[in-house]
């Protein structure tokens, strides 16, 4: 049986998203789940510009993710085909009943409701070493946003005028990775004494998902750690 089509990205029942994912859940694991199973419901009022509304799926087992792509705003309620699925246990025990035996979710897309908030920078932490002091010449730092952020690369960053490096225009950032909210930040450290990171001022193209760019570049609600590096 269908357990559930329940929210899963974005978390909130109204959105101004226009990629709406679902999750959607059944009592065993199955196979044969694929996009064009899903319609969307007659009570409905949103759109997505073409007869099947489900753009791709992803999942296994007995928990799959089915991606909407909406193009109008209005709500979004997702069903399973009543017939044609081809959606059938490890035994080969073809799904009957498409209705889902608990939560069925709808989300509500508002095209008026738009995101003008920046996005911040709230943390430069140790990610590794988790020490404080090391002799450790690879320091790596954890930089948390306030927000999903892209554009996010070693050319945005530098050493702080506190820091050990004498030459401040040596850039010791080799690499950088993550997504999302998080970011982590590689440095080599050369010459003994204390490092800090700091965000570029300006031209590091960081933004939002509706590409509000990110202005202030100090950390806002969190803490901005150093590492001292000691090579004796």
């Amino acid at each position: 049986t269908i357990s559930s089509i329940e929210r899963y990205s974005p978390s909130s029942a109204t959105t101004d998203s226009q990629t709406l994912i679902y999750e959607v859940t059944f009592s065993e694991d199955v196979t044969g789940v694929d996009t064009s199973d899903f319609a969307l419901s007659s009570g409905s009022t949103g759109g997505t510009g073409n007869g099947n509304p489900v753009t791709s799926i992803s999942g296994s087992g007995d928990t799959y993710y089915a991606i909407v792509s909406a193009t109008t705003g209005g709500t979004y309620n997702l069903d399973l085909v009543s017939s044609g699925h081809g959606i059938a246990d490890t035994a080969s025990n073809p799904l009957t009943s498409t209705t889902p035996t608990g939560s069925d979710e709808t989300y509500t897309v508002s095209t008026t409701s738009t995101d003008t908030t920046a996005p911040t920078i709230s943390s430069i932490e140790r990610y590794s070493p988790s020490s404080a002091t090391t002799d450790s010449q690879v320091l790596i730092y954890e930089v948390t946003f306030s927000e999903d952020v892209t554009g996010v690369d070693t050319s945005d960053f530098a050493l702080s005028p506190d820091s050990a490096a004498t030459d401040h225009t040596y850039i010791p950032i080799i690499g950088i990775t993550g997504s999302d909210s998080v970011y982590r930040v590689t440095i080599i450290a050369i010459i003994n004494g204390t490092y800090n990171i700091d965000l570029i001022s300006s031209g590091h193209g960081i933004v939002d998902a509706t590409s509000n760019p990110l202005t202030s570049t100090s950390p806002t609600t969190g803490i901005d750690e150093t590492y001292t590096f000691s090579a004796n």
